[in-house]
């Protein structure tokens, strides 16, 4: 969603939104990494010079597997936005040289501000890069130990480069074992 710079009022707009708006929820799914499963979303924007200040709340639920047993997990993540943009140089694409007090700032054309870049970057900057059982904001929703996978014939001397081909070792690798590079 795009908003035009020139029409945010001089006391802040004021925006809401939640799942049921399509390029949220793909923004938010996107930066998280999953099913997304509850958003919501509420901002200020307001003018700063020429650029725009953007603050407000945003909580998110979102589908992934925990990085380590490969559980289903529910990752909820809940922060105040508080992110400040400038316009740019004409081409925002490739390499950016940025001073250090440029390094909070984010930056767009000038004319319109892309809110699903600024929620995506929220989520982005806020969320866990790797997703764990017992984890703040993360809960199991399978029964079980988190533990790393084991297959059958795991020891200690098969899983080195001896292991038999019948061992199926980490699933997350099972779709390369018929992969054929010729």
């Amino acid at each position: 969603m795009q908003v035009n710079i020139v029409d945010i009022p001089s006391d802040g707009l004021r925006l809401c939104f939640d799942t049921t708006d399509s390029w949220a929820s793909k923004a938010a799914s996107a930066a998280l990494g999953g099913a997304l499963s509850d958003l919501n979303v509420e901002l200020v924007l307001r003018r700063v010079g020429p650029g725009v200040y953007v603050e407000g709340r945003v909580s998110a639920s979102v589908q992934r597997c925990c990085d380590r047993c490969l559980a289903a997990l529910r990752y909820c993540i809940e922060g105040p936005v508080q992110l400040y943009y400038e316009p740019g140089s004409e081409d925002l694409s490739g390499d950016v040289n940025l001073l250090s007090d440029e390094l909070e700032v984010g930056f767009f054309d000038g004319a319109q501000l892309d809110l699903s870049a600024v929620l995506s970057e929220f989520l982005a900057l806020e969320a866990s890069p790797r997703l764990f059982c017992g984890d703040y904001g993360v809960s199991r929703l399978v029964p079980g130990e988190c533990s790393l996978p084991v297959s059958k014939g795991d020891s200690p001397e098969s899983m080195g480069t001896g292991a038999s081909d019948d061992q199926v070792g980490d699933p997350r690798f099972a779709v390369l074992k018929h992969l054929d590079l010729d």
